[in-house]
């Protein structure tokens, strides 16, 4: 790749609260530069995306003194959220139908603190009970069952009797980590790094492989069906499901937010535009160039709105995106 179509860490992100990806750009098509004709803008900052990652990044940065007038939020959609979308439910009062994420962990303290800040309420979101109903392999029974050591309809191996889908999968993990816990994010990252099985380094292992190195057939097939999510035993980073589970397995319990977990997002945005800075929704990005192509210091960032296309320019620019959004576009690529 020339030197010219390196991108710096720090100028292109892709921001989950705490973690960062960097990006490389193509240059714009030429119709995408023929068509757009308006005037631009000049911002310090420019955030593409208005689901949580991109507003609680503007959010932060206007908190850490950037004038809010060289800050705007660009969103493809009609709506802010991205993959919080929260809907109510027709004829119920104060229920709320989630499309997207509909829970926390109580020991998340990252939302917590700031759904508190931003004046949301919180609830405890149950998540399963021993009276809760279970309907496997042609058998219904409840919950209950399982710590009561009750016929269940999985032959289980002695030592996994007992025990629900989780906690076979916290039985797994703590043959590489004993004391299983909850950690800081970057204690998390020396962990996940330091961690071996079978002198290979855990981020090698598959987690569907991993955990066939520990239970039997019959857990494994528990622990698919028990929970309810399929993609739980797929073979993905062992490294990053002990992290996950570690802090699942360790929190007391679920929460969610009273009106929803679409109201995160929807409470971040009035608190960007109170602090002076713009959410501009339906602008679609499709085109991108750096520094190194435009040759003036600045970002040159294409949108097309109801209006037209929009020529936007900035120092910063934030892709607040899910990986697949910029590997779909002609101009933009992971």
């Amino acid at each position: 790749m020339a030197e010219s179509e390196k991108v710096e860490k720090n100028v292109i992100l892709g921001v989950h609260l705490e973690n960062a990806v960097a990006y490389t750009v193509r240059p714009p098509s030429p119709v995408a530069e023929r068509n757009a004709v308006v005037p631009p803008d000049i911002l310090n900052t420019a955030v593409v995306g208005a689901g949580v990652a991109g507003l609680y990044t503007a959010w932060r940065v206007l908190g850490s003194g950037q004038p809010p007038g060289g800050i705007a939020v660009f969103e493809a959609a009609k709506r802010v959220g991205g993959r919080l979308f929260s809907v109510d439910m027709p004829d119920t009062s104060g229920i709320a139908a989630e499309f997207g994420g509909m829970r926390f962990p109580a020991g998340q303290s990252l939302i917590t603190s700031v759904a508190s800040r931003l004046g949301l309420a919180i609830r405890d979101f149950p998540v399963a009970g021993p009276e809760s109903f279970l309907y496997l392999r042609g058998v219904r029974w409840r919950a209950g069952d399982i710590a009561q050591k009750r016929q269940i309809p999985y032959r289980l191996r002695a030592d996994e009797i007992g025990l629900g889908p989780i906690e076979l999968i916290v039985k797994a993990l703590r043959q590489v980590m004993p004391d299983v816990k909850h950690l800081q994010p970057n204690d998390w990252v020396r962990v996940k790094q330091t961690l071996t099985l079978d002198d290979r380094p855990l981020t090698d292992w598959g987690f569907w492989n991993f955990l066939n190195r520990f239970l039997s057939d019959e857990a494994l097939q528990f622990i698919e069906m028990g929970t309810g999510y399929s993609s739980i035993g797929r073979n993905w980073n062992t490294a990053e499901a002990l992290a996950l589970f570690a802090e699942f397995g360790t929190s007391p319990g679920s929460r969610t937010l009273v009106d929803g977990m679409q109201a995160l997002p929807e409470a971040l945005a009035v608190a960007v535009a109170r602090q002076g800075a713009t959410v501009h929704r339906q602008h679609r990005l499709i085109a991108l160039r750096v520094p190194a192509q435009t040759g003036d210091g600045l970002h040159e960032l294409v949108f097309e709105t109801p209006e037209g296309p929009r020529i936007v320019r900035a120092r910063c620019v934030v892709l607040a995106l899910p990986r697949r959004a910029t590997s779909s576009s002609p101009t933009v690529s992971h």
